[in-house]
């Protein structure tokens, strides 16, 4: 085993995540190993039209990522109005738009138009 693979071998043994990795770094049978308490925690979502709906309570700026490409994004919450609803688009390796602005109670829908599956986890 390369000291490569065996790096990554060990950290995911050390957050008992179930990845399954290749000697190339790359996940040949993706899992999210982020923790269930999070404020964003999509798990998977599918490539090709998979979707992750969130509403946000607490006014606040929420940074989150793609737990296997490291793609950011961040959503703002304000408490200015009615709830609103923004959608985010994933395309390719990245967030579109990278960043929103919502209103407390307001919801945002990930829609995921790439063929790779993506997460939306915050940090």
């Amino acid at each position: 085993m390369s000291r490569s693979c065996l790096k990554w071998f060990t950290a995911a043994v050390l957050v008992g995540g179930a990845l399954t990795m290749s000697c190339g770094g790359k996940s040949s049978s993706p899992t999210s190993p982020a923790p269930a308490n999070l404020e964003l925690n999509s798990g998977n979502i599918a490539g090709n039209g998979g979707v992750y709906q969130h509403t946000f309570r607490t006014a606040g700026t929420y940074n989150y990522y793609c737990v296997f490409h490291d793609m950011p994004g961040s959503v703002t919450v304000v408490t200015s109005g009615s709830p609103t609803i923004d959608t985010i688009v994933v395309v390719n390796y990245g967030f579109n738009p990278l960043a929103t602005q919502i209103d407390t109670g307001g919801t945002v829908t990930w829609t995921n138009n790439s063929g790779t599956i993506h997460t939306v986890t915050s940090h």
